[in-house]
């Protein structure tokens, strides 16, 4: 055993300490070889598993061969997001228009009960040698992403440099060319670089221009971090050049690499080359994505490939073929608006169209049959056919977004072949929103929509130029503010990886879109097919408070306590004291109103009672439509008119459920519970004489309007000469 002497000099040991080396070696040569793993594993680096081999499409004995290749090469393999290589041979390059560094900005408060999550990841990125302390005046804001699994993702709101950087156009392949050399093998593996971009180095200039404030001071990136403008430039040319020579059987496109051969020997020939250029140039494959391992079958690009065929994955075109049929005849003319955006590539559309545009006259009654049917159905297969849906093109992308209250949609274009001015459909996208999600503001919807979409076409349009259409105006400046709320900074950073601009777009020509975001198939719901979509979370904001005189002694109860829970006994008792609602129950009973009720009030009785109903316990219940989704419905508590004012100033006033919003949103958060006639009228009068709303909004004062100009004197006399010779004046 060599033991290296960091002391001036000779240095002596004693017999102890041999004897004590001895001890250590005679034990660690005893353990088997997981358990040696795990006496130098840190908590960066897990325990080394096997890799899958379940999917493998082999025999016993290839499969024993495939074993024991990856066990040759488990140095390549990654299991933990820390056990990464180095790529120095090309160091990357950030060149800007400036090398003067952009305007520093106030760092970010980071919440307390992160900061100790954040301090461990700052730990195992400087063990990592990812980062390293600096003073570089380069410094860019934490962005704290929160993910599926719990564990908190560190990101850099890199704005200010990505604004400034100079675009690095680096070909990509033609996924069509791709496709076509991959088609007609018998094994595929796909493989993932295990955090692809913080395995390429960066040049010391480079480095310092991405420096990262925290709350312990400023550190900058050693290789390349998330969230850089030519990162796709960048890692594209990196794997150029570690798989040159090896396009016959390897072909990468951007993070995604797949080996393919038509026989086994051959494919573990190829992996054996493939891992060897790794080993050269000491990258590392994620172990965690090393599942599709010598298969017939691999989704490559969006493409399925199999054999001698490939062809689009169905999931650009679920959307589409589960749309349900529509219920209304406003959902009729939606659908119809999105199905005549691609009229000229539809033979026969009118003819086609027709049952369906019948429903849509005036005066005509609303009946889905076989005829509507057919015609739905055949519209919304040519939708998802030739020549409306096209293959990729190694050009620019367009894609229209929307959101709605129950689902988000997008649709992405290229332009015809045939006609510039004309776009085909590459894919549609849809997906319906959670409970939760349901209740986010419209700039949210409308920001989760962008981002979803471009997750899921992210393997078509990284690369190439997207231009993103929505009908959210406030989303065109999103990407030009350096301030904007922290739940949607978070999306704003994962943008910065795409090639897009963002422009407004409106709602009457935002056809498709608008179509996919309201029909979706209730079946759907909940089904959540984007990775990372639940990666986003909202932090608390901290609350200002502020102190206003007391209230009167009657109101203060309500207002300053959490909001009455209403006990069925009581409401009960509430409902049958009040002469409106035991009305309605008596007619619920017994099909007829009691004698105190005038005829003139009983035919608007009639049509409230329609939409009233009994539960088993008595109390009276408003059936109406969901504001989520109007395809269900809600039960709403009819209030008596002694609890309506007390419900008011629970859901208004109160510290913890109130807030003193305006009537409308007041409105909308009763509505969720419960109803009684003519709410919209009493809520926006109470609100408006709210003591504190009044007190806190400014009032718009109207002002005098300016009065004509009155001359004072006569003008018609004699005037003198002015320099330029003119006698006249025009008033």
């Amino acid at each position: 055993m060599r033991t290296p002497n960091f002391q001036i000099g000779d240095l002596s040991l004693d017999s102890g300490f041999f004897s004590w080396v001895q001890f250590l070696c005679t034990h660690l040569l005893a353990l088997k070889p997981s358990q040696s793993a795990d006496c130098h594993s840190s908590s960066e680096i897990d325990d080394q598993p096997g890799v899958d081999l379940s999917k493998a499409e082999v025999s016993e004995q290839e499969r024993e061969q495939l074993r024991a290749f990856f066990h040759s090469f488990r140095d390549r393999i990654s299991h933990s997001s820390y056990d990464l290589g180095s790529y120095d041979t090309d160091m990357i390059h950030i060149k800007t228009t400036t090398e003067t560094p952009p305007t520093r900005f106030r760092p970010t408060r980071i919440p307390v009960k992160f900061q100790k999550e954040l301090d461990d990841h700052i730990n195992k990125l400087l063990r990592a040698g990812r980062i390293k302390e600096s003073d570089t005046p380069w410094v860019h804001n934490t962005v704290l992403v929160k993910k599926r699994d719990g564990s908190l993702r560190v990101c850099l709101d890199f704005r200010p440099l990505n604004a400034i950087t100079i675009p690095d156009h680096y070909p990509l392949p033609r996924i069509e060319d791709i496709l076509t050399k991959i088609a007609g093998n018998k094994y595929y593996t796909s493989l993932d670089l295990a955090s692809g971009y913080m395995q390429l180095l960066l040049s010391p200039e480079s480095q310092a221009k991405c420096g990262w404030a925290t709350h312990r001071g400023i550190y900058q990136f050693v290789y390349l971090p998330f969230g850089l403008k030519n990162a796709g430039a960048y890692f594209s040319r990196a794997m150029s050049r570690i798989l040159a020579g090896l396009e016959e059987n390897c072909l990468a496109y951007l993070d995604d690499i797949v080996v393919f051969d038509k026989d086994f020997p051959s494919h573990l020939s190829s992996l054996r080359k493939v891992f060897q250029r790794f080993r050269d140039f000491n990258i590392k494959v994620s172990g965690k994505k090393l599942v599709d391992i010598a298969r017939s079958r691999v989704t490559f690009l969006g493409h399925e490939i199999s054999g001698d065929s490939y062809y689009p994955s169905d999931r650009n075109i679920q959307a589409i073929k589960n749309m349900p049929p529509p219920t209304s005849v406003k959902e009729v003319k939606r659908f119809l608006g999105m199905a005549n955006f691609f009229r000229k590539f539809i033979p026969n559309f009118a003819s086609i169209a027709a049952p369906l545009y019948e429903l849509t006259k005036d005066k005509v009654k609303f009946i889905w049959t076989d005829k509507q049917q057919t015609a739905f159905q055949g519209l919304r297969d040519k939708l998802t056919a030739k020549p409306c849906l096209a293959f990729p093109q190694d050009k620019d992308f367009f894609m229209h977004t929307d959101g709605s209250q129950i689902a988000v949609g997008a649709a992405l274009f290229q332009q015809a072949p045939q006609d510039a001015k004309s776009l085909v459909a590459v894919g549609y996208f849809s997906k319906a929103l959670s409970e939760s999600q349901q209740k986010w503001s419209p700039t949210h919807i409308e920001l989760f929509a962008m981002i979803s979409a471009l997750r899921f076409f992210k393997a078509t349009i990284y690369g190439h130029l997207t231009r993103i259409f929505s009908d959210h105006r406030p989303l065109t400046f999103l990407l030009k503010h350096n301030r904007t709320h922290d739940n949607l900074t978070r999306w704003v950073v994962e943008l910065q990886s795409y090639n897009v601009t963002i422009e407004y777009l409106k709602g009457s020509s935002n056809v498709v879109a608008d179509c996919l975001s309201r029909f979706v198939n209730p079946s759907f719901r909940f089904q959540d097919n984007t990775s990372e979509s639940d990666d986003i979370i909202e932090f608390p904001n901290c609350l200002i408070l502020q102190t206003f005189q007391p209230l009167p002694a009657c109101l203060a109860p309500l207002c300053a306590t959490a909001p009455i829970a209403i006990k069925p006994y009581n409401a009960l008792l509430e409902q049958k004291a009040d002469p409106l609602c035991n009305s309605i129950m008596i007619f619920l009973e017994t099909n007829k109103f009691p004698d105190s009720v005038a005829e003139a009030d009983k035919a608007a009785l009639l049509k409230l009672v329609e939409s009233c109903r009994l539960r088993p316990n008595g109390c009276l219940y408003h059936v109406a439509k969901s504001p989520y989704n109007p395809q269900t419905t809600i039960e709403q508590l009819f209030v008596p008119e002694k609890l309506r004012e007390p419900i008011f100033l629970a859901m208004h006033s109160s510290t913890t459920a109130g807030g003193h919003f305006n009537w409308q949103k007041t409105l909308a958060k009763i509505s969720r519970k419960y109803f009684w006639p003519h709410m919209s009228e009493q809520i926006y009068a109470l609100t408006k004489s709210c003591d504190l709303c009044q007190r806190k909004r400014a009032q718009a004062l109207n002002q005098e309007q300016l009065l004509p100009v009155v001359p004072s004197a006569i003008f018609d006399k004699p005037c003198w000469a002015s320099t330029s010779g003119n006698r006249s004046y025009c008033v």
